[in-house]
Formats: structure tokens, sequence, C-alpha cells
């Protein structure tokens, strides 16, 4: 697998600020803490260009609610199920 990275691109924070607010839109109601993580949320470091967003929520009893809401919003479930951790993924980003 070839990994390409890109050069830091201004766009990314205001591309993550979009996605929070979709993600208010969706689960805000739960309180979420929305982050973002990974290399393109540094600035000036090169990366994947590949926004990556961690949500928690407070309680774990909201996994099941936070995941069908989102599927119903059309992120897709990747079947990755690893102690508490729900993954998705929105192939709608550049």
């Amino acid at each position: 697998m070839k990994i390409t990275l890109s050069s830091y691109n201004p766009k990314w924070p205001v591309d993550f600020e979009e996605e929070k607010k979709e993600l208010t839109g969706i689960i805000g109601d739960l309180e979420p803490l929305i982050e973002h993580i990974g290399s393109t949320s540094i600035r000036g470091l090169s990366a994947k260009p590949i926004i990556d967003i961690m949500i928690g929520i407070k309680e774990e009893s909201l996994l099941d609610t936070v995941a069908s809401r989102m599927a119903e919003a059309s992120f897709v479930y990747l079947p990755i199920y690893n102690e508490q951790r729900y993954h998705f993924a929105d192939f709608l980003l550049d």
C-alpha cells in the first residue's frame, strides 16, 4: 500500500469544523466531545489528506444510539469494533 502525503493545507481545520457542525446536528443532544485528531490537526505538518475525528460520549450505553444516528445520516459504519470503539467513514470529503 502506497501512502501519499500532502503539504499542510490550511483548509483542513475548516473541513473539520464543517464536519463537527454536521456531527453536532446529529448527536449534539448527547453532549459529545468532538475533536480533530491525527496529522491533519497539526498546523504545518505534512499529512495524509484525511480528516480524523474522535467523538467521546459520557456513557457507554449511548454507543448504539450514536452508531444508529450516524448510519441514518449516511456515515458508513466500518464493522471494526474493539473495546467500545466504533469506526465510521464519511466518503464525501474532498
